[in-house]
Order: structure tokens, then sequence, then C-alpha cells
């Protein structure tokens, strides 16, 4: 027998023992589960969680009139106002338009109507285009039916163009099928960066 025959007769004996050793190591080294382990929550969230209803990692989808698609999500929601609102924390909306173009934006909270027409999103509100516009408020107001995103309060932009500030922003289409529109108002000041659109 050459010495490749014997490595190969070897290497059949070892490499399943090897596996065998290895396999056995995951079982071993395992943590044992506690039946009487205490729930890994704070005190306080679970006198939360018992207090009143809520709903984890809620996703709402739905599409406009003109056939944008709508998605937000969201870590939890809670019922407000008698119902007819939803609070809703840490959430995440995307808007796909028809010409693709895509809106991300991201709040600490919003207000849903429980019509589905309208949310109020505040805290932190960052808006990301595809066309790599970021947008920075504080609030904004979106009609979930149709392409109409307004920011009352100041908003801070970084993009190809450069830096801007503005008063207040709004996002919309002028007809039912036409492109976005993205019009800041209210003391707009841009610093032109002509390096961005180079780079």
């Amino acid at each position: 027998m050459d010495l490749y025959s014997r490595i190969i007769s070897l290497l059949r004996v070892f490499l399943p023992l090897a596996a065998l050793v290895l396999l056995s190591t995951v079982f071993m080294m395992s943590q044992r589960i506690r039946p009487t382990a205490p729930i890994p929550f704070a005190p306080k969230e679970i006198e939360d969680r018992i207090a009143g209803h809520q709903v984890t990692a809620p996703f709402y989808t739905g599409v406009t009139k003109a056939g944008h698609e709508v998605m937000i999500s969201a870590a939890r929601a809670l019922p407000s106002q008698g119902d007819q609102v939803a609070q809703v924390h840490e959430v995440g909306t995307e808007i796909r338009m028809l010409d693709g173009t895509r809106l991300l934006v991201l709040s600490d909270s919003a207000r849903l109507a429980r019509s589905g027409t309208k949310a109020e999103l505040d805290g932190n509100v960052r808006i990301h285009t595809s066309d790599d516009l970021q947008i920075v408020t504080e609030k904004i107001e979106a009609a979930l039916d149709e392409l109409d995103v307004q920011a009352p309060e100041q908003v801070r932009a970084r993009g190809p163009l450069g830096d801007l500030t503005a008063g207040s922003l709004r996002i919309f289409t002028e007809t039912q099928n036409g492109p976005a529109h993205i019009r800041f108002h209210k003391g707009v000041k841009l610093i032109y960066d002509p390096g961005n659109i180079e780079r």
C-alpha cells in the first residue's frame, strides 16, 4: 500500500472521530435552561405591558391613490384618544414611488389616524431619499393616501448640492401620477459644495 492510500485510510477514521468530538463539545458547553429563571424584562416594562393594550412590532402597508407603496413599521403601538389614534414608537416609514424613487423616514414616535389616511411623526425625524438627500427635522405631517409630506418646523438637509436650511418643507406631486417635488420654504439658505457633485 502506497503513502497516499495509507493517508486516505487514516483520514477516513480520524475525520469522523474529530467531527464527533467537536459535536459533543457543543452539547457539553451549552447553557442549561432553567424553567424557574426570571423573564428578561425590567419590572417597569412588565407593568406597562400589563396596564394597557399594546402591539409589539406592528407593520402597516398600503398604496396611495396614485399607486405609490407606503410601509410603516414600529417597535410598538399603543391606542390613545379614544382608540381613534395609535401612538407608535421607533418608527420606520418607506415610500416606494412608481418612478423608482424611494423615501425612507425614521422618527422616535408617530401618531397614526385610525382611518389610515394621516400620520404625524415627531422626535428626531430623518428623511433619506434615493437620490442621496438627507433631511432632519423635529416633526412632519404626512397623508398616507397620497404623496404629501410637510415639515412645518425648521429643516436641515445635506445633499449633492451642499448643506441647506429652511423654515419648512413639503414633498408632494402636482398631479396624481406626476413626479415627486421637494420644496423648501421660509428663509432657505444653501451652502453650495461643488465637490459633492464631483465625488
